[in-house]
């Protein structure tokens, strides 16, 4: 029977308990009253009251599992069944006895105030059903099922029954049918899998979270769905559905699937379900993704075949081969295809013999000491003679490692063909001999020092340029040739502050105390923790120059004083009005006066008029009406012409202009000076002779200059036609085009009419186009732009910055784009505000995120960053598709 139908057979029970009570109540009343004139009746009522009496027990003694009591309005017993006296026992460990507060025998605060919160509820008229559970949990703590009905006398509530029903085992197996269930689906859920039920007809029945997030949908909503519709995007099952299969055959199934919308491999694996007669209802499907498992398979198998790959492409002979226990090598278990090529025996032949069997019999004495140093330390290096099959002689470098192989220690040799190192060795040895050969005659004086200034080398050519010998000079101070102790100090400061020197001018003397001059390029030398240990550098004669250099500066101090004792006058011209603005000196040399003229102004047609010269007039004219057309000089910003002044001498002025253009707030206006240069103009010729002098002087030195510098590149070139190793030939070849950028330089200003600068944009230009033909085969793989503008730079900064141009072009043309890759290398040179920028940017390979060009132990940044330092200049650089460096650099006065 149903709990609900129990109940309400109770409940009726007790209705009809209650109903017969008060019956019986009032019978026994009535009774009572006629009992001393109706004892045969009062007999009958007593059999009567017996009868209801037993009739009452039976009800609430009767059934074991029906807990009963009556309560009062002050919640005293006035009744209970022997079942509830033994559970209040039980559950509380006390005798309940008739008159007693049923509230003094529950323990439990808490459950004492809920049992008279229920206990109010019934004594204010309530029926109700209440689930609820009592008890120390010390003995036995139960559930019940409690049904409160109130005890109704006329109009008054005097008490209340209650029947409970212990529902604590219902209570227990429901608790954990609820766990069960949580446990189940939060397993389900948490099992990282893809999960799902499925019914008969390919519908979804539940998917687990991991398979909702797959399939990108809510598990709620995928159920109903067709499962090949949300798994496949497919109208049908496809055929290698293995859910499809088990339909079949009702058999379990495993296949290995890719799945495209799911994105994956997978491991899918079908069960099928039935129920409780055995019929297939449905199935269990539970797919593992292996999709990475996959990948590591092909990584593992990618790996495998680069390692064979490198294992036998590689440029060096490589083998295993075992270790007798005597610890000389034993026989090969492997080796690569060099071995094979380079030795002349097929792999069979070499997998049958061992090392002693490769090398030269006058090289075998030394394998067991190599072999006993193997074994002590785990690797070593040596050098040794391999020999051919056909008798052919092989120098090689062995590198030794003991690796565990297949559980066992073998011996894993790299060997790698020395000869052509051997020849450069050899070559090496031979250009020492050349080097010391230019270092004997050397034109200038090559020096080095320690760290104390003690001289511990000097070339031979210092006896053309003083009276001192190389024997004079080795093992003495440097102090024994400055001038003064000041020189050297200032010579120290200047190489600690940028680490090397170029053209640093020293007053030294020679044997007998005379003072000359020298210019010296010079640098610190360090030892391998990178701290200075001494300097070297080489010095050159300048007396000459220095000479020079005083007739030019006296020169220059002469045509100051000129200029400071010439007369200039000032004037101003209004392009609108045409008119002019002149000062009193201006009219003191048109030998005229502003009050004769009527006032400081005067138009340009009345001063072109009576002031020019005649021959200048239509010059003059032209030029100052194409000037008011478009608001500047067509003319220059100076120029010369000859007044008639009022006297009607003839003089010769210079006219210095300077425009200032429109703005928004004002007018364009032009001013400038103008000087009597009659004077000038006569001493002008002598002038020139003595200019063309020095000009033929200082192009002469540039021409020498550059001729030594194509002498030495061509000396590198030479030399490196005897070298085989290509870095080595690189260096130099390198080498060569410093010095061949240096050379152009002094050939620029050889040819040039300003002996001061030359165009550095145009320079550019012709520079890196030398270093493309030098560095590229001509393909065109990769292009070239070159933006510039016609800049004059001086020596001083042309020769560092063509350098710098020199390095980070020819960085980007070797390294940028290897393996025949195409792209662009864009040199950019303008000026910008007080600052030239240089910009040399390829869209190449790149620098490795980790390399710092600062403390890179390349030659060519080391120059890039000291010569940047050297002219004032800063340098960013930035990765961003490819490689670009910014060489930014302060403007100066030329």
């Amino acid at each position: 029977m149903k709990n609900s139908e129990r109940q309400e057979n109770l409940t009726s029970k007790l209705n009809l308990l209650e109903s017969r009570i008060a019956e019986l109540e009032k019978e026994l009343t009535l009774k009572e009253n006629q009992l001393k004139d109706l004892k045969v009746e009062m007999r009958y009522g007593a059999d009567e009251l017996i009868k209801s009496h037993a009739t009452l027990n039976s009800i609430f003694e009767g059934p074991e599992n029906i807990i009963a009591f009556s309560l009062d309005s002050n919640y005293k017993y006035i009744f209970f069944n022997e079942a509830h006296s033994q559970t209040m026992k039980n559950i509380w460990g006390v005798d309940i006895e008739i008159g007693n507060s049923m509230l003094d025998y529950i323990f439990n605060l808490e459950d004492r105030n809920k049992a008279k919160s229920n206990f109010d509820r019934a004594l204010s008229g309530e029926n109700f059903i209440e689930l609820e559970d009592y008890g120390e949990e010390t003995l036995s703590r139960r559930y019940w099922e409690d049904i409160y009905n109130p005890i109704q006398s006329g109009n008054e509530i005097i008490g209340f029954t209650v029947f409970c029903i212990d529902i604590t085992e219902r209570k227990k197996a429901e608790d954990a049918l609820i766990l069960a269930k949580e446990e189940w689906e939060h397993t389900f859920d948490a099992v990282p899998d893809l999960i799902a039920i499925f019914g008969n007809d390919f519908k979804i029945i539940r998917i687990n979270k991991a398979m909702a997030d797959s399939l990108n949908v809510d598990p709620e909503e995928a159920v109903g769905l067709h499962c090949y519709e949300v798994v496949h995007g497919s109208e049908q099952p496809p055929s290698f559905c293995p859910l499809h299969k088990l339909y079949n055959d009702g058999q379990e199934h495993t296949e290995e699937v890719h799945e495209d919308l799911i994105g994956g491999d997978f491991i899918v694996s079908v069960s099928p379900l039935h129920d409780s007669g055995g019929k297939l209802i449905g199935s269990v499907h539970v797919a593992r993704d292996i999709t990475e498992r996959k990948r590591i398979e092909e990584a593992l198998k990618e790996s495998e075949n680069k390692f064979r790959s490198i294992f036998n492409k590689a440029n060096d002979m490589i083998s295993l081969n075992l270790m007798k226990d005597e610890g000389m090598p034993g026989r090969f278990l492997e080796v690569n295809d060099v071995a094979s090529e380079r030795l002349g025996y097929t792999r069979d032949e070499l997998l049958k013999m061992s090392p002693p069997e490769i090398v030269t019999p006058e090289k075998r004495p030394e394998m067991p000491k190599n072999a006993v140093k193997l074994l002590e330390e785990g690797h070593n290096t040596f050098e040794i003679v391999h020999i051919t099959k056909e008798g052919n002689r092989i120098p090689v470098e062995v590198n030794n490692h003991l690796i565990d192989y297949q559980g066992q220690e073998v011996c894993l040799a790299i060997s790698r063909d020395i000869t052509d190192r051997k020849k450069v060795e050899k070559a090496l040895q031979e250009s020492e001999e050349k080097y010391r050969s230019i270092f004997e005659n050397v034109q200038d004086i090559y020096y080095q020092t320690d760290i104390d200034g003690k001289i511990v080398e000097a070339s031979p050519s210092v006896e053309r340029y003083s009276s001192f010998s190389r024997e004079d000079l080795i093992g003495k101070s440097v102090d024994l040739i400055y001038f003064s102790p000041g020189e050297r100090i200032k010579f120290l400061k200047e190489l600690k502050k940028k680490g090397e020197v170029f053209d640093f001018e020293v007053k030294l003397k020679d044997k007998d105390g005379s003072l000359f001059y020298a210019s010296t390029n010079a640098h610190f030398i360090y030892d391998s923790d990178k701290r200075p240990i001494g300097v070297e550098g080489s010095l050159r004669d300048i007396n000459k120059r220095k000479k020079a250099e005083e007739e030019l500066r006296l020169s220059e101090i002469r045509l100051s004083n000129a200029m400071n004792l010439a007369d200039l006058a000032n004037w101003e011209l209004d392009p609108y009005n045409q008119m002019f603005l002149f000062n009193d000196r201006f009219y003191g040399m048109l030998g005229t006066t502003a009050e004769n003229e009527g006032g400081y102004h005067m138009p340009i047609e009345y001063y072109i008029k009576e002031y020019v010269h005649p021959e200048d007039i239509q010059f003059i004219s032209e030029g100052m009406k194409n000037s008011l057309n478009i608001r500047q000089p067509t003319f220059g910003t100076q120029f010369e012409h000859r007044i008639i002044r009022k006297d009607g001498k003839t003089r010769c002025v210079a006219i210095h202009i300077q425009v200032n253009p429109a703005t928004d707030s004002k007018k364009a206006y032009i001013y400038g000076t103008v000087q009597d240069i009659t004077d000038l103009k006569m001493a002008e010729e002598k002038l020139k002779e003595s200019l063309s002098e020095k000009e033929m002087l200082l192009k002469e030195i540039h021409h020498r200059v550059k001729n030594n510098l194509m002498i030495i590149s061509s000396l590198l070139n030479l030399q490196s036609g005897y070298l085989k190793d290509e870095e080595s030939k690189g260096l130099f070849q390198e080498s060569e085009n410093r010095a061949r950028s240096m050379a152009l330089i002094h050939e620029r200003l050889y040819q040039s009419t300003d002996l001061k600068n030359i165009d550095f944009g145009e320079y550019i230009e012709t520079l890196v186009n030398e270093l493309f033909l030098n560095y590229t085969d001509g393909s065109g793989r990769i292009n070239l732009k070159i933006n510039k503008e016609e800049i004059g730079m001086d020596i001083n900064t042309a020769i560092p910055l063509s350098l710098i141009v020199n390095e980070l072009v020819t960085n980007s043309l070797k390294h940028a784009f290897p393996e025949d890759r195409t792209g662009d290398i864009e040199i950019d040179f303008h000026s910008k505000d007080d600052k030239y920028e240089l910009i040399v940017k390829d869209n190449g390979v790149g620098l490795p995120e980790d390399l710092d060009y600062t403390r890179t132990d390349s030659l060519g940044m080391q120059l890039v960053t000291s010569l940047t330092a050297q002219i004032d200049g800063e340098i960013e650089m930035e990765r961003t598709e490819g490689t670009t460096f910014k060489i930014i650099l302060p403007k100066k006065e030329i």
